[in-house]
């Protein structure tokens, strides 16, 4: 899929873009300009921005890979706040803890539980 994308921090707001493809572009409320329609990019739309700002590209990413990216990267934020959870719990007891690393299976999102090495605080009993 061709893809069309203005830098917002090139654009100088003169409007070439949304008068020459108005079905393409249209100002921003900081007054640059941006896509308002993906339909119809043609490479030729790059040339006449006086600053370069726009961008015609075609983009690789299937939507597939990009779901399995970001439910990756879910995934890697959900691991740290539960190893976040249990170090904060451990060091918020005040009873003396000794840590002991375990196995445990943890289900996170909708993908396979990943095995990862937690550690569980257990009581000193002397």
């Amino acid at each position: 899929m061709t893809k069309i994308e203005v830098d917002q921090t090139l654009c100088l707001g003169c409007g070439m873009c949304c008068s020459m493809y108005p079905e393409n572009f249209d100002f921003n409320e900081n007054g640059l300009s941006s896509v308002i329609n993906q339909e119809g990019a043609k490479k030729e739309m790059m040339d006449i921005c006086p600053t370069q700002a726009i961008k015609v590209f075609e983009d690789t990413t299937s939507t597939e890979e990009a779901v399995k990216e970001h439910t990756n990267k879910t995934a890697a934020v959900e691991e740290k706040a539960i190893e976040d959870a249990v170090k904060d719990t451990t060091e918020n007891t005040t009873n003396k803890k000794v840590e002991t690393p375990t196995n445990k299976k943890v289900q996170v999102s909708n993908d396979e539980p990943i095995e990862a090495t937690i550690p569980m605080a257990e009581e000193d009993n002397e």
